[in-house]
């Protein structure tokens, strides 16, 4: 009887035991199931600056709000505003417009306080290099307006600035690179020129 008792134990024992092993081998622990990801982070929307300070003139310590930086739903920044820390008045603001891939098409800026006002009209190359840049600019003075054209070469780097006022040629920068056989700069020059014909180096690189 107690032989009979031991084997039927035994018996019992061991198939809960195989039981249980055949369970781990066959079956998948569903990690994602219980170990979700989490969602990506949301966009940032806007960021502010701040700045506490604490002297003879500002015994008070108070914080006040230096700039605030505003993004689209694209993340890309498209207002930025900076106050005058001592009354918290509007310095400037400047308003940016992209267009589908990314490129920074108008920027507006105005000084509130003295009426003045630019705008930046830009255009690019299939590279995202700026081709032309069209501005205006109001002041005390009037309005201003003007035009920059840039040329570049094979690897990207700008070698000509073309400046442009009211429709005639006012100067233009010049850049030269001399580049390694592995088409890294290795040494460079910027020259100014009014007439397109003399220059005058302004700065070497090497």
């Amino acid at each position: 009887m107690k032989l009979l008792f031991k084997t039927l134990f035994l018996f019992i024992f061991s198939s809960i035991i195989l039981s249980g092993c055949g369970y781990k081998k066959t079956g998948k622990f569903d990690f994602d199931k219980y170990h979700k990801k989490r969602p990506a982070s949301p966009a940032v929307k806007s960021i502010k600056t701040y700045q506490t300070l604490t002297d003879s003139a500002h015994p008070n310590s108070a914080e006040m709000l230096l700039s605030e930086v505003e993004y689209s739903v694209r993340g890309l920044k498209w207002k930025e505003t900076y106050y005058i820390p001592d009354s918290g008045k509007i310095d400037y603001f400047t308003v940016t417009n992209y267009d589908n891939n990314g490129n920074a098409i108008e920027t507006h800026t105005e000084y509130p306080s003295t009426h003045y006002e630019s705008t930046e009209k830009n255009s690019y190359d299939n590279d995202k290099h700026v081709l032309t840049t069209d501005w205006t600019r109001t002041d005390g003075n009037g309005q201003s307006s003007g035009r920059h054209d840039y040329k570049y070469d094979s690897h990207g780097k700008m070698i000509k600035w073309d400046v442009f006022e009211k429709g005639k040629f006012v100067t233009c920068r010049i850049y030269e690179y001399i580049y390694d056989d592995q088409g890294r700069p290795v040494e460079s020059f910027c020259k100014e020129t009014k007439n397109n014909k003399d220059t005058s180096v302004d700065c070497h690189e090497k």
